[in-house]
Order: structure tokens, then C-alpha cells, then sequence
């Protein structure tokens, strides 16, 4: 299919409305797959190291489990529990070490097959839905490629504020619909520049009090003194 080139001084008032619709929609989902693709590659990096935390270490619990053994059965012989055979105590010891086998391995397994399925399946969705966004970005910029629309204008606020112009009959052509998207960023940066110059006022009236309030508090001590 040949590529299609349009003047966009000459794009009628409808044609203006769908383009920027389907670009700024196209836009969104690309905004989408890419947050969706981070937060995936986050999950994916966090659930790695999860199972490397969740190696069960052997080594360590069998020193426990001695140093277990060793304290309690010299805890036995210290306090003299005569009224129970040696058997008992063991039985008991024997129940105390499953109890920490159980809660330790099979718990630690069970945490970690949660995390292998976990991880595996945002490893198979992950190359999906970098291809999702690539292939959503390749739908935008055939949309706003065909009119040679200015790069500057290309994010989700420009389409959206343009595409509001043009719905409630501010804007019927470009050159109009550049001007107002323009100039309302003009009024929104001298809005900001104003803020921020009130901000520092502010802050420079408040210094200025501060210091103020603090000469005459150190006037008053000298003539108390």
C-alpha cells in the first residue's frame, strides 16, 4: 500500500478530529504498554532475588538443629527431669525438630514455587507486550507520519487539549488549533512563572518577619538586662 502524504494546513475540521482521536488513543495504549512493561520487568527482578533468598540452607538449619539437640539435652541433665525416661525426651525433640522442618522447608517451598510460576509467567508476557507497544507506536506514527504532524506536539496532553479544541468549535483548521494549543501554553508557563514568583515573595516576607521578631525579642533582652 502506498504511503499516503496530506497537507495538514488543508485537513479539514473532521479530518483533524478523527486523526487526533485515533492518535491520541493510539498514544494512550502506547503510554499503557509502557508502564505495564516496567512494572513487569520490576516484578521480574524482585521475584529473581526472592529465589535466590529462598535457597533453604541447609548447612545452617543442621547447626541449628545440633545446637538444638546439644542445649536441650544438657538443659535434661541439668534440671534432672528423672520422673521422665530419655525416651520422652527425645520423642519431644524429635516433634520439635519437625515442627521447624516443616515450617522451614516446606514452607520455604511452597514460597518458592509461587515465585518460580510467578516470574515464569512474566517472563512469557513480558516479550508480548514489548511487542504490543511497539507495534502500537508503529500504528500512531502511520497516523500522524501521513500528515506530517510536529514532533513537539506528539504526547497524550498536545492531542488531548487540541482534540478538546476542536470538539467544542474553538479550532476548525490547523492554523487556528496551533495558535490556541500555543498560547494556552504560553499563559500556562507565565501562570507558573507568576506562582513561582509569588512563592519566593512569600518565602522572602516570611525571612524577613522572622528576623524582625528576632531583633526585637534580642532589643528586649538588652533592656531587660
Amino acid at each position: 500500500m502506498e504511503k499516503q502524504n496530506l497537507d495538514l494546513n488543508k485537513a479539514t475540521r473532521d479530518e483533524l478530529y478523527f486523526m487526533l482521536s485515533a492518535a491520541k488513543n493510539e498514544l494512550a495504549k502506547y503510554t499503557n504498554y509502557g508502564e505495564e512493561i516496567v512494572r513487569y520487568k520490576k516484578c521480574i527482578e524482585k521475584e529473581r532475588k526472592d529465589l535466590s533468598f529462598h535457597k533453604f540452607p541447609v548447612l545452617q538449619w543442621i547447626g541449628a538443629i545440633v545446637i538444638l539437640f546439644a542445649l536441650s539435652y544438657g538443659i535434661y541433665h541439668i534440671i534432672k527431669i528423672s520422673q521422665y525416661p530419655m525416651y520422652v525426651f527425645f520423642i519431644y525433640l524429635a516433634l520439635v525438630i519437625f515442627w521447624m522442618i516443616y515450617s522451614g522447608i516446606i514452607k520455604s517451598m511452597y514460597k518458592k514455587k509461587t515465585v518460580q510460576r510467578n516470574l515464569k509467567q512474566h517472563e512469557a508476557q513480558l516479550p508480548k507486550l514489548i511487542e504490543e507497544e511497539r507495534t502500537t507506536f508503529d500504528k500512531f506514527f502511520a497516523i500522524v507520519e501521513q500528515y506530517r504532524f510536529p514532533r513537539k506536539y506528539w504526547d497524550e496532553y498536545a492531542l488531548t487539549k487540541m482534540h478538546e479544541y476542536l470538539g467544542n468549535g474553538e479550532a476548525s483548521n490547523w492554523e487556528r488549533l496551533a495558535f490556541l494549543y500555543n498560547n494556552h501554553l504560553h499563559e500556562k508557563r507565565m501562570e507558573e512563572i507568576a506562582w513561582k514568583s509569588f512563592e519566593e515573595m512569600k518565602k522572602q516576607t516570611e525571612i524577613a518577619i522572622q528576623t524582625r521578631n528576632a531583633a526585637r525579642w534580642a532589643a528586649a533582652g538588652i533592656w531587660l538586662n
